[in-house]
C-alpha cells in the first residue's frame, strides 16, 4: 500500500534549516551593501592622528578649490576600465560638459597631501577670525561620498615656521605642518594642463595656420603624410617644413595663464597674429590664435600694451578657443616655427626619407633592370645579376637619390615632358612599422627638357601626382646601372707607404710634398717652412681616399673633368714597387666635387673634407706667434694711435706713443693674445691683393727681439668669410703669403688699441 505524499508544512519543516540559512546570507549581504561607505573601526583607529578622520581614494568623487575670487573643481572622470583614477577640472562657471583634463601629477599630489595630512597640534580657545579662518584664505571641499570635508587654510602660525592654522568644519582649528600647508594652497593654476593642443600630431587628418605669409592648409594624404591644398596641384609637404610645425605643437605648453579679459586685450590689439587650427581623424577641432607679447614675467624691454614683435620677447599670448577656453602664455619660438609661407612648405624632393629607410629598389627603363634588397648588413642585387654588395658602397648612392630636388611644373603637357608613357620607372619600399603598412614610393621618369634653369629632366610622383623639373645632371642617377653601387675605396695604403703628394690648383700654382725622415720637405713652393700637422693630414688623407658616391661610368663631358679645378698625383709604395696614381677634380656639386681617378674612367663625387684637404697648403702657420720671452721692445700701431712697450725681465711697459700711459692689464692682455696668434691657414701666396686690406692696414704690430737681429712685424687687413670661418687677413714681412686668422684672435688686439 503506498504512503500518503507528505503534505505542504511536513515539506517546509524538511527545508526549514536551508531557507533559515538563504534568509541570513541575504541579510548579511544586506548589511554589508548599506554599511560598504562606513569605515569600519580599525580604518577609524588607523587614523586617529590624520586631519581626515575617514579618507578612502576610491571614494573620493571631487574636490573644490576655493582662492578668493577664484574656484575650480576637480570631477573625477567616470571611466568603465580599472585602474588609476584621472581628474577633469571644470572652472568656477562652467558645466561639466566644459570640463578640460586636469594635471593628473598635481592632482594627484593633493589626494595624497589630503590622506596623509597629519594636524601639529589642536588649537583651542581662539576665535576663528584671529586665525584668518573666518573667512579662510582657500577652501578644499572634499567630497567622499558618503562624507563631505570643508577645510580652510588661515593665517601662519608663529611655530613651526610656515606651518598654517586650519579648519575642519564642525572638528574644530589645527596647526598644520608647512609640508600640507603647501599641497593644500598650491596655486590654481597649477592644476591645469599646460598641454595646450590636447592631441597629438599622428591624430591628425588636417592643419591650417593662417599668418603673416598667408594661410596655409594641410591635409592627410593616402601615403599618410600631408598635401599642400593651398597650393597649385597639391603637392607633398616637406617633412622639415612638417617637422617645425610639430615642434610648435609640442612647444605649445602654458608658461603662464592670464586673466582672459586681459589676454584678449593684448591679442585684439596684436597686428600680427597666427591662428591655428587642428583637425583630428576623431574628435573636435583645435582653435587657437596667438599673438601679442606676454604681460607676465617677460623682458623688462617689452611693453605688452604695445605691439611688440613675439621674437623680442621670450613668451607671446595664446588663446585657445576650442575645444575648451584656455588664455596663456606660450614661448615665442612657436610664432617663428609656424609663420610659414605655404610654398616654402612644398616638398621639392622627388623622394621621401632617408636611405636608411629604404628596404628595396627596383629600377626598370625599357628591358634593363636594376633591383636591389636589404641583406643582413648589405644589399643583394638581384637583377641584373645574382650579387652581394656592402653597404658603404649603395649608401652613398641612395643618399644623393634621396636628396635630388627640383620644382613643381604646374599644368605641364605630360607628352611633351615624355611622361606618357614614362621612359623609367623607380620603386622604393620602406619597412613597416608595426601594424601600419607603409606603401613604396612610386616615380616615373620622363625626357629631357629646357628650362629657364638649363636642361633638366621631368619626374612624376605617383603619390601626390606632382611633376618636377630636376636638373638634368642627376640624370645617371635614375639610370637601372650597378655603376653607381661600385666600391668608394679609391686608395688604402699605409700612410708611411705614401712618399710624395703633388697638387696643381687651377691657377697653375703647385704644392709638392715629400716625405724626408720622420717628417716633411716642401719642394714648392718654395722658401716656405712646413706645417707638420698640415703635411700629415694631408699624407694621411690621400693614403684612404675614398669617394662619396659613384655618379657614371664614364664623363661626358658635363662634370668639368676637361678644364680641373684641381690635379693631385700621389706616388707610393707598394710591395717594395713605387706607384703613381692621379686625381682630378672638376665642378662643384651638392656633396663636394666631382672627380676621376686615372686611369679608370668612372666618374663619383669627392667629399668636401677631402677637398679640403688638397687645397689647404701644408706652410706654417706659427709665424705670427710672439714668444714674450724673445721679446725686447714691442710696437703696435692701430690708425692715428700707437704705443710702445718696453720689456725688461719679466715686466712689461708702456714707453711712449699716444695710447702711453697704458695700464698693466690691456698689457697683460696684448702678451697674453700675441703668444696665443695662430694663423688658420694659407689664403694666397706671392702679393697681397688689394681687396686685403693692407694699403690700410687695422693694426701693425712690430716686435725687437733680444735673440736675434731681424725685427718681427706683420700687419691685419680686411676682415672677410674664409671656409665658412669669420677671419682677417694677415701678413709677416719677408713671408709671400696672405694667411686668415680667426676674428676672435685679433679683435681683442684691435679692442685694446681703442679700435671698434
Amino acid at each position: 500500500m503506498r504512503e500518503p505524499a507528505p503534505s505542504f508544512f511536513a515539506k517546509m519543516r524538511s527545508h526549514a534549516t536551508s531557507l533559515l540559512l538563504v534568509v541570513i546570507a541575504t541579510a548579511l549581504g544586506l548589511y554589508v551593501w548599506i554599511d560598504r561607505d562606513q569605515p569600519s573601526t580599525t580604518q577609524i583607529e588607523a587614523r586617529k592622528g590624520n586631519l581626515l578622520p575617514i579618507f578612502r581614494q576610491d571614494d573620493l568623487r571631487e574636490i573644490v578649490i576655493e582662492q578668493g575670487p577664484h574656484k575650480i573643481t576637480l570631477a573625477r572622470r567616470e571611466t568603465a576600465d580599472a585602474g588609476e583614477a584621472t581628474y577633469d577640472l571644470i572652472e568656477q562657471d562652467g558645466k561639466p560638459q566644459d570640463a578640460v583634463t586636469a594635471d593628473q601629477f598635481a592632482v594627484d599630489k593633493l589626494v595624497h597631501a589630503l590622506q596623509d595630512a597629519s594636524p601639529l597640534r589642536h588649537v583651542e580657545g581662539q576665535d576663528l577670525k584671529s586665525l584668518g579662518l573666518d573667512p579662510p584664505l582657500h577652501m578644499l571641499t572634499v567630497n567622499l561620498g558618503s562624507v563631505v570635508y570643508r577645510i580652510g587654510i588661515g593665517d601662519e602660525a608663529k611655530s613651526p615656521k610656515n606651518a598654517r592654522f586650519v579648519s575642519l568644519e564642525g572638528q574644530g582649528a589645527y596647526v598644520l605642518s608647512p609640508a600640507s600647508a603647501q599641497d593644500f594652497m598650491r596655486p590654481i593654476d597649477s592644476y591645469r594642463t599646460r598641454r595646450i593642443v590636447p592631441v597629438g600630431v599622428t591624430e591628425l587628418a588636417a592643419i591650417e595656420v593662417a599668418g603673416s605669409q598667408g594661410t596655409l592648409r594641410l591635409a592627410r594624404g593616402s601615403w599618410g603624410g600631408f598635401r599642400v591644398e593651398s597650393e597649385p596641384a597639391k603637392p607633398r609637404a616637406s617633412s622639415l617644413r612638417l617637422d617645425r610645425i610639430y615642434r610648435a605643437s609640442a612647444d605649445l605648453n602654458a608658461e603662464h595663464f592670464v586673466d582672459p579679459k586681459l589676454a584678449s586685450r593684448i591679442v585684439d590689439g596684436a597686428e600680427r597674429k597666427i591662428r591655428l587650427s587642428l583637425t583630428p581623424k576623431s574628435g573636435p577641432r583645435v582653435e587657437l590664435v596667438l599673438a601679442g607679447a606676454c604681460p607676465i614675467h617677460n623682458d623688462t624691454s617689452v611693453d605688452a600694451s604695445t605691439d611688440n614683435p613675439p621674437s623680442a620677447a621670450k613668451l607671446v599670448v595664446a588663446i585657445r578657443t576650442a575645444p575648451t577656453p584656455v588664455h596663456a602664455c606660450v614661448p615665442s619660438s612657436v610664432f617663428d616655427d609656424l609663420d610659414l609661407a605655404p610654398a616654402s612648405v612644398v616638398d621639392r624632393r622627388v623622394f621621401r626619407g632617408t636611405a636608411d629607410e629604404v628596404e628595396e629598389l627596383r629600377i626598370v627603363q625599357g628591358d634593363r633592370e636594376l633591383e636591389l634588397a636589404r641583406a643582413g648588413t648589405g644589399w643583394h642585387e638581384r637583377k641584373p645579376q645574382d650579387s652581394e654588395l656592402a653597404d658603404e658602397d649603395v649608401a652613398g648612392y641612395l643618399a644623393a637619390l634621396l636628396t635630388v630636388e627640383g620644382t613643381i611644373a604646374i599644368e605641364a603637357d605630360e607628352k611633351k615632358l615624355g611622361l606618357s608613357p614614362p621612359h623609367a620607372t623607380i620603386r622604393l619600399q620602406h619597412p613597416s612599422l608595426d601594424s601600419l603598412d607603409i606603401p613604396p614610393q612610386q616615380v616615373e621618369i620622363g625626357g629631357r627638357v629646357t628650362t629657364q634653369e638649363g636642361a633638366s629632366i621631368a619626374v612624376r610622383r605617383r603619390e601626390d601626382g606632382a611633376i618636377l623639373l630636376v636638373p638634368a645632371s642627376t640624370a645617371p642617377l635614375f639610370e637601372p646601372s650597378t655603376a653607381h653601387m661600385r666600391s668608394t675605396a679609391l686608395l688604402q695604403v699605409g700612410a708611411q707607404q705614401m712618399q710624395r703628394v703633388e697638387v696643381r690648383f687651377g691657377q697653375g700654382q703647385r704644392q709638392i710634398l715629400r716625405r724626408r725622415g720622420p717628417g716633411f720637405e716642401m719642394l714648392e713652393p718654395k722658401g716656405y717652412a712646413v706645417d707638420a700637422a698640415l703635411a700629415a693630414d694631408l699624407f694621411d688623407t690621400v693614403s684612404h681616399l675614398r669617394a662619396e658616391r659613384w655618379v657614371a661610368e664614364r664623363d661626358d663631358g658635363s662634370f668639368g673633368l676637361g678644364t680641373p679645378s684641381l690635379i693631385a698625383r700621389m706616388t707610393f709604395d707598394e710591395q717594395g714597387k713605387e706607384q703613381t696614381r692621379s686625381l682630378r677634380l672638376g665642378t662643384e656639386t651638392q656633396q663636394g666635387r666631382y672627380g676621376r681617378w686615372d686611369p679608370d674612367t668612372g666618374v663619383f663625387v669627392l667629399s668636401r673634407a677631402t677637398e679640403k684637404a688638397l687645397q689647404t697648403y701644408a706652410i706654417d702657420r706659427l709665424v705670427f706667434m710672439v714668444d714674450p720671452s724673445e721679446v725686447h721692445l714691442l710696437r703696435l700701431e692701430a690708425g692715428t694711435k700707437d704705443v710702445w712697450i718696453g720689456v725688461t725681465g719679466d715686466s712689461w711697459r708702456s714707453q711712449r706713443g699716444s695710447m702711453h700711459p697704458m695700464d698693466e692689464a690691456t698689457i697683460a692682455k696684448i702678451r697674453q693674445l700675441l703668444s696665443e696668434l695662430r694663423a688658420e691657414g694659407v689664403v694666397t701666396l706671392g702679393a697681397a691683393k688689394p681687396e686685403q686690406g693692407f694699403a690700410k692696414p687695422q693694426l701693425r704690430v712690430e716686435v725687437q727681439s733680444v735673440l736675434r737681429k731681424e725685427k718681427i712685424a706683420f700687419s691685419i687687413g680686411y676682415g672677410d668669410v674664409w671656409r665658412s670661418m669669420n677671419v682677417v687677413y694677415v701678413r709677416r714681412d719677408g713671408v709671400e703669403a696672405t694667411y686668415a686668422i680667426a676674428q676672435s684672435k685679433v679683435l681683442p688686439l684691435i679692442e685694446a688699441m681703442g679700435g671698434p
